[in-house]
């Protein structure tokens, strides 16, 4: 363990009343770090996004629950939270005021179709493999208990970059769901006859569920 630099590769959950280990570096002082700093140099960071700088991804004409734009999916055995999701508009202007919903789902929710979008790991030295699936355009299945955390409506523009709106949720901002798998998170993006087009980027943390309680 070089000098300032923590690192685990697993993360042990201690029993009801046990003595946690305290982690120092060679100096032996108190290595402290927020959640999500730690996550990262832990190696369980991920995101997938806008891989060539024009990688565009376009939503939905009209709203329905079984067709999200984005749609994470966590399997069984894996637990992740969302940490942000980025939309700017790009390409074709939407057809009306653009409708913004995120939601989740205590189930798998894929079905069938769409793209299975590259992942990285957000940490370049740590190539842990991810175990979500992060599908654009995708046919989801039903809803079976899925919640919505975020609305916004966005005004449709594209042409000046001073006026434009995005879309930013971000965990660090906001509640974030602990998704333990089988599990979705769903981004939906709706605009009147002509869908919306996006350059994009999502990003989350996933670890073992054993890990996670």
């Amino acid at each position: 363990m070089p000098d300032g630099i923590v690192r685990q590769d697993t993360l042990p959950a201690n029993s009801e009343g046990s003595t946690p280990q305290y982690r120092l570096n060679r100096r032996a002082e108190l290595v402290t770090a927020s959640m999500f700093d730690q996550f990262l140099f832990d190696g369980r960071m991920f995101c997938a996004g806008d891989a060539d700088e024009n990688d565009l991804v376009t939503g939905q004409a009209t709203f329905a629950a079984t067709t999200p734009t984005f749609l994470l999916e966590v399997p069984s055995g894996t637990t992740a939270m969302p940490l942000w999701v980025i939309l700017s508009q790009a390409g074709t202007v939407a057809g009306g005021v653009i409708e913004c919903e995120i939601s989740f789902d205590r189930v798998g929710r894929f079905s069938t179709g769409g793209t299975s979008e590259t992942i990285t790991h957000m940490h370049t030295g740590r190539p842990n493999s991810p175990a979500c699936l992060l599908y654009s355009g995708a046919t989801a299945a039903a809803a079976t208990d899925a919640r919505r955390i975020f609305s916004a409506f966005l005004d449709q523009d594209v042409t000046d970059p001073n006026t434009t709106e995005s879309l930013y949720w971000s965990a660090k901002q906001m509640w974030a769901p602990l998704l333990v798998g089988p599990a979705a998170f769903l981004v939906f993006t709706v605009g009147a006859t002509t869908g919306p087009t996006w350059a994009w980027s999502i990003g989350w943390l996933e670890l073992p569920s054993a890990s996670a309680d």
